[in-house]
């Protein structure tokens, strides 16, 4: 387990997960390595090999970078987030979640599991590789995916990522239409540049038990 970035869910997860089917687990982080002195990912996952391991589960916060060490170390490398690109495992438990509530019982999945099923995600989509993934997997099994938030942290460009994908500003319309609702927090690390309003965020966007009490 190989963890550029702090994390407790993903990383724990894996760990038991893996034990779990009785394979040995090692964590490296960045902050107990020699990664905290320089050392690059290709040496780090030629070492990792070197010593053995047979496949790496990694969180990164370069995009691509999983596709970049498993090219140098012809290791399989499972992808645990990388920068603002893709969570392709948070997405498949976010998946679960939905057919446990929606779909009960079903135990397979195709392209019209989800057909009915309408998605709002909400929030800072333009740095969440949680939406990104979401975005790739839900409109493939039929799910319609509502993206909403303010123009600084939802570009109009993200509606064109592909079928199944629109855009709502309006968050009280966005939760009128949807069945599921993902609420995704505002990215501070990576807000360099940007002109947020947090208290408009808030106002617009914060799902509040008044909000919900006028779902139900």
């Amino acid at each position: 387990l190989l963890f550029y970035e702090s994390s407790t869910r993903t990383r724990t997860s894996f760990e038991l997960a893996a034990k779990g089917l009785g394979a040995d687990t090692a964590l490296v982080s960045s902050l107990s390595s020699s990664i905290e002195k320089g050392e690059s990912l290709k040496d780090t996952g030629l070492t990792l090999r070197a010593l053995g391991a047979e496949a790496i589960i990694l969180r990164h916060s370069s995009s691509g970078a999983t596709w970049l060490l498993e090219a140098e170390t012809r290791l399989p490398v499972l992808n645990a987030g990388d920068g603002m690109h893709e969570h392709p495992t948070q997405a498949l438990l976010d998946l679960r979640t939905i057919l446990a509530h929606l779909r009960p019982g079903v135990t397979t999945v195709n392209a019209e599991t989800l057909s009915g099923v309408t998605v709002a995600i909400t929030g800072d989509i333009l740095h969440s590789r949680v939406a990104r993934s979401n975005m790739l997997l839900l409109p493939r099994l039929g799910a319609r995916v509502l993206l909403c938030g303010p123009r600084e942290l939802l570009p109009e460009l993200a509606a064109a990522a592909g079928p199944g994908i629109e855009i709502e500003r309006d968050f009280e319309a966005a939760l009128r239409q949807s069945q599921v609702v993902m609420m995704l927090r505002i990215q501070a690390e990576r807000l360099a540049g940007l002109q947020l309003d947090l208290e408009e965020y808030k106002a617009a966007y914060q799902l509040t038990g008044q909000r919900l009490a006028a779902l139900a």
